[in-house]
């Protein structure tokens, strides 16, 4: 029996490659302080 190869990488279409990106970003807001500025700016 053939079966399909298990590091079988799909195209990424606009929706995923924008999601991937939505994540990332996120990713990077939550791990990053937020600067002195904006935080006095937003009462933090």
């Amino acid at each position: 029996m053939d079966q399909p190869a298990l590091n079988d990488v799909t195209e990424l279409d606009d929706i995923r490659d924008f999601i991937g990106l939505f994540c990332l970003g996120l990713l990077i807001v939550i791990l990053l302080p937020v600067p002195g500025a904006i935080s006095q700016w937003l009462g933090i």
